[in-house]
């Protein structure tokens, strides 16, 4: 697993994009709500929250996926659609960076266009999971961490050393390393 270093994107501003998308989406659904609406003014709130997120798709891909998708090809060696999987934390969880767009040929290109994209939890999100799982039905859990344990050791990540000590901590289930 390898980590991409993103010194301009500050906590404040993870903070001011995830504001701006409530805000957008926010006026898009009041605009909606009106019985007085007309397909004008519809039209008019779909166009101003399409605007916006285009904003903060554009911003995503400037700020954060592009240095990840140079950092893939130039300090890795990875192919320009090679897969990747997001494990990301804080503000930055919630992002649809995914949908992280860029202009090329007069159109946009979203990320997810040049490669598979997946999302994985952190540490920290598997043991949130863990305690309100365990809160709600302990044998369902174990059922489950067992599936996800396999799910991580298989196809996301080699399981080894710390890894494995994390997820065993995290889910409270035993994970064997490679």
């Amino acid at each position: 697993m390898d980590t991409v270093e993103l010194p301009n994107v500050t906590q404040q501003q993870a903070w001011d994009w995830w504001q701006g998308l409530l805000f957008a989406e926010s006026r898009y659904l009041s605009a909606l709500k009106g019985h007085a609406v007309g397909e004008e003014a519809r039209a008019a709130a779909t166009d101003t929250f399409e605007a916006a997120l285009e904003r903060q798709a554009s911003a995503h891909w400037e700020e954060i996926v592009s240095h990840i998708w140079r950092a893939m090809a130039d300090d890795f060696g990875l192919a320009s659609d090679a897969p990747i999987t997001f494990v990301v934390n804080g503000l930055l969880d919630g992002l649809p960076l995914h949908v992280a767009c860029r202009t090329e040929s007069g159109r946009l290109r979203y990320a997810i266009e040049d490669r598979v994209i997946r999302y994985a939890p952190n540490f920290l999100a598997l043991k949130f999971m863990a305690e309100r799982a365990a809160a709600r039905c302990a044998t369902k859990f174990v059922n489950a961490s067992e599936n996800l344990t396999s799910l991580v050791r298989l196809h996301l990540m080699p399981v080894s050393g710390r890894v494995a000590s994390g997820l065993a901590a995290a889910t409270h289930h035993p994970v064997h390393s490679d």
